[in-house]
């Protein structure tokens, strides 16, 4: 009788024992996919804190910006600057070695750099963005701000860059900009009146 009590005993003791060998390698699986799942958090947190995606954010945009802004300056055919962004979105002018304040500039060159920028902005948006945007519109910036010579120029940058794959769509009252035909596929001319009429040339 004490012999089968014994192989009992002995018998409860083994299941216990299996039974908790089991739930300890359960237990340490689970502890090891949490930590494995820690250290991805963790890796994750870091990128995407605010500063360290900023930074590297910045540290791969403010060369290509540069680049592209300054590609665009040198379409104009009269400017003789270079600007430079740094990693806190602050320009510096430089013309001939000397810094220049913006405020400094003529009109058309305030003008000039201005869409420079714009243009610049715009190539890294395409670059950096999977949403693609196919419109630009101009409206009467043509009219007043840039002379014959910076329209000429800007006429001639939207139709080399992005005349291929943008819509563009410019508002101006200035004849020069209407004789343009060559650049344009249509034109639209709306005439107030009482009422307002439309006019289509293709």
């Amino acid at each position: 009788l004490e012999k089968v009590q014994r192989e009992e005993e002995l018998a409860l003791d083994t299941s216990n024992f299996k039974e908790k060998k089991k739930e300890y390698e359960d237990n340490k699986d689970k502890l090891l996919k949490n930590k494995e799942s820690l250290e991805k958090y963790k890796s994750l947190n870091s990128i995407l804190d605010k500063d360290n995606l900023r930074g590297q954010v910045i540290s791969q945009a403010i060369p290509f910006l540069n680049r592209e802004i300054n590609s665009f300056i040198e379409k104009f055919s009269i400017m003789t600057f270079n600007l430079v962004i740094n990693k806190d979105f602050k320009e510096s002018i430089i013309s001939r070695n000397t810094n220049v304040e913006f405020q400094q500039l003529s009109n058309g060159q305030k003008s000039r750099l201005s869409f420079a920028i714009l243009f610049g902005f715009l190539k890294l948006i395409e670059k950096r963005n999977s949403t693609s945007w196919n419109i630009i519109l101009l409206d009467e910036v043509l009219d007043s701000s840039l002379d014959y010579s910076g329209r000429e120029d800007l006429l001639r940058i939207l139709s080399d860059e992005f005349r291929d794959k943008k819509d563009i769509i410019i508002i101006s009252h200035n004849q020069e900009i209407k004789e343009k035909e060559e650049l344009f596929s249509r034109e639209i001319t709306i005439t107030k009146d009482r009422f307002s009429r439309i006019e289509v040339k293709s």
